[in-house]
């Protein structure tokens, strides 16, 4: 019990010091996918080097940091932080945590964003080379814009009556 409140702690006060702290992170992938279900968002796991790549650095000061991105980001996604830090150390079951995500979407450059279904299947993503904040405003307006379109047509298709064929 007291390893769990213990990473619990250390996961809230990493989420806390993060750049974009005004966003609403889930504790878990878990959270995540209860949270994605619920409200029929999809989630977007970001997977950083948050003290040590460039691109990181740069995504969370020119596109998180920003209104527009996290005004946006709350209201249409379920977020996941997935983050490789290499001067703090996390504890190492959240680093298994990590690792696992990564491996299980395939994830070889930092950052990545990759927006998943909430059933987990991967939908889309992004790898953050030098895209500005309107480049990746396009891309989650186009996963959102797509998800709701797909959500209607989900919606429009349980809601037709069944009838009986003819022979």
């Amino acid at each position: 019990m007291k390893v769990i409140l213990y990473t619990l702690g250390l996961w809230i006060a990493f989420v806390s010091a993060c750049t974009a702290c005004s966003l609403n992170w889930q504790l878990s992938m878990d959270d995540a996918y209860t949270e994605a279900r619920k409200t029929k968002k999809l989630i977007l796991v970001f997977f950083t080097g948050s003290d040590w790549s460039p691109r990181t650095i740069a995504l969370d000061k020119d596109v998180m940091e920003k209104p527009d991105f996290s005004d946006h980001a709350d209201r249409q996604f379920v977020l996941y932080h997935c983050d490789f830090p290499q001067r703090q150390q996390l504890k190492e079951s959240l680093q298994t945590i990590n690792r696992s995500l990564a491996e299980k979407f395939g994830v070889r450059h930092f950052p990545t964003i990759v927006a998943l279904t909430p059933d987990g299947a991967e939908y889309d993503r992004l790898e953050f080379r030098d895209q500005d904040v309107k480049t990746v405003m396009f891309s989650l307006n186009k996963w959102h814009k797509s998800n709701a379109e797909s959500q209607v047509v989900r919606a429009t298709e349980e809601a037709k009556p069944i009838t009986a064929s003819r022979q």
